[in-house]
């Protein structure tokens, strides 16, 4: 809880020396300090999104490991070129992609202009329309 507490304060008031910080713990220990990935998607910039992208995703997928939560940052950091990642764990086509990582793509596409992807989105939201959401 008392985490909770301080990484709401450097999100809010925090400056680029807690940026460089938070960024080498996390990378230090991505699985313990996961939820300093919350402040760094307010206090980072491109530089931040490519060294969290490049430690983090391997072989354009989220690396062995990492916390669901690197697809939200990345999105909240503007990531040029991770859209269609992202679409395909939102749309849970990777395989091997829990629950968490599918809600953290889609928040993660929420930052993004996705217009790359948008013919997919369309074709997605078409394919829903007639079915029931619950069986």
């Amino acid at each position: 809880m008392a985490k909770d507490a301080y990484a709401n304060v450097v999100r809010r008031l925090g400056g680029p020396d807690d940026r460089e910080a938070l960024l080498a713990a996390f990378l230090r220990d991505p699985d313990r300090c996961s939820g300093l990935l919350w402040p760094l998607g307010a206090l980072g910039d491109g530089e931040t999104a490519r060294r969290l992208h490049d430690r983090c995703i391997v072989d354009g997928a989220l690396g062995e490991g990492m916390p669901s939560a690197v697809l939200h940052t990345l999105g909240l950091l503007e990531m040029e070129g991770i859209e269609e990642m992202l679409f395909e764990y939102a749309r849970m086509a990777r395989e091997g992609a829990d629950w968490s990582a599918h809600v953290d793509a889609a928040y993660g596409l929420l930052s993004l202009p996705c217009t790359s992807i948008l013919p997919g989105i369309r074709a997605e939201v078409e394919a829903c329309y007639g079915r029931n959401l619950f069986p």
